[in-house]
């Protein structure tokens, strides 16, 4: 209270549960204020009227001075909400507010900062994401491959944003029910992805977002627990038999030289669990990968291995994996004089798809078939889950997703140990 009796007047408002204060520089006395109504009524005794410049055209003044005060700041907190007519709203928060009204100071200019980066699109900081990925170091930086498929996901959402005509689409704006129809749109014949490539695009976008909202741009990731409406569906394993196997090692020598180099990196394959990438690496520079474990007896012959890094288990697997160098894999190195071929041209599962149907195979040939094939062949011969997952650089749960199951054949096996080698026998 000032020492002539009256009372400062402050306008509290609250945004998104935080309050905020502005002191108008408006006094008076303590017995005209209504509570009820937030303004100045004279009172009904001229007696209780105590100063003479508070008479009542003074009090109307007075109360249309705070409503036109009022009125200001609420238009002024509109104005910043929607700084562009044609823009996305603005979050604004209690302390901007206060910020503003004082005048334009650092805080101010914070805001507008603020503001201005609410309104970037979504294009941008994508981009600007992946810039961030290839701008690192060399030995801590994802692979190329993993790069080029962020580009790739980078190209299908600009194609996205056209289609809709959403070019300049703020990040702001990006909440569940937008991630809901890109999400749709993805699995749609013009989207043209499955639902297990959907997930990887969606996820670039909810990369994007997380990598804003660590940079400072963004005061929330809106997309973070978010929840796919399409269920993903695994295919089931499949794999050649071993006769299979065995008739396309028969044909080998018949085929066309292209063919012959295609399938002999395929069989490779089968019979170490390589996947197609990491073949690759092995056939460019064997001795890197090939080591060799003495005998442990006198009579026995010493174990070769090859050990690897997985390409796409660098950092969740540094310590890579190992598999025993069996003999038809060995043959194969020997018949190509430890210089395998690979192709890594588009047209090797071509190829194989030739092969596969002038031998009538029960399965479409592909470079990963190679890889289920090693798996449930060795899981059939009751080699344990944890030892062919080992192998494969893969955990059991990935590769009974992906690669093999036990198979009745893996189940016959199991019984016949346990029932003191009585095993059942079943054709292949």
């Amino acid at each position: 209270m000032t020492p002539a009796g009256l009372i400062p007047l402050s306008l509290r408002f609250t945004i998104a549960g935080v309050r905020g204060e502005l002191a108008p520089g408006i006094s008076c006395p303590e017995s005209y204020w209504s509570k009820l109504t937030h303004q100045l009524i004279m009172p009904a005794s001229k007696k209780d009227w105590v100063l003479p410049e508070f008479s009542p055209e003074a009090v109307e003044q007075f109360n249309d001075e705070l409503y036109q005060f009022k009125r200001e700041i609420r238009e002024l907190y509109k104005r910043m909400r929607r700084p562009d007519p044609r823009g996305p709203l603005v979050e604004v928060t209690a302390a901007d507010l206060h910020c503003a009204v004082r005048g334009d100071g650092p805080e101010t200019a914070k805001t507008k900062a603020k503001a201005a980066a609410l309104r970037r699109p979504l294009l941008d900081m994508a981009r600007q994401f992946v810039d961030a990925l290839q701008d690192v170091p060399k030995a801590d930086r994802l692979a190329d491959s993993t790069l080029q498929n962020y580009e790739s996901r980078l190209n299908t959402l600009k194609r996205y944003l056209a289609c809709q005509g959403t070019k300049t689409l703020p990040a702001a704006e990006v909440d569940i029910p937008w991630c809901r129809r890109y999400e749709r749109w993805l699995l749609t014949s013009e989207g043209g992805f499955g639902s297990t490539a959907m997930r990887k695009q969606v996820n670039f976008v909810q990369l994007a977002l997380s990598f804003a909202v660590h940079e400072g741009w963004l005061p929330v990731d809106k997309l973070r627990g978010y929840k796919y409406q399409t269920r993903a569906t695994t295919p089931p394993a499949l794999s050649l038999t071993a006769a299979e196997v065995a008739k396309l090692v028969a044909v080998l020598p018949d085929l066309y030289e292209a063919e012959q180099r295609a399938v002999t990196g395929w069989l490779f394959c089968a019979y170490t669990g390589l996947s197609w990438v990491d073949y690759g690496h092995f056939c460019h520079a064997p001795g890197n990968y090939l080591f060799t474990e003495p005998a442990q007896a006198s009579g026995d012959r010493p174990t070769y291995w090859l050990r690897m890094v997985r390409q796409k288990m660098k950092r969740r697997k540094p310590q890579g994996f190992s598999v025993p160098l069996f003999d038809e894999a060995a043959e194969l190195l020997v018949k190509w004089q430890g210089r395998l071929p690979f192709s890594n041209d588009v047209n090797v599962n071509k190829l194989l798809h030739r092969v596969e149907e002038e031998l009538g195979l029960s399965q479409s040939m592909t470079t990963k078939l190679a890889r289920a094939t090693f798996s449930q062949l060795k899981r059939d011969a009751g080699y344990s889950d944890e030892a062919v997952a080992a192998m494969m650089g893969d955990s059991v749960s990935v590769m009974n997703r992906h690669y093999s199951r036990i198979s009745e054949r893996r189940i016959a096996l199991e019984m016949g140990r346990l029932a003191g080698g009585h095993s059942m026998h079943l054709a292949a």
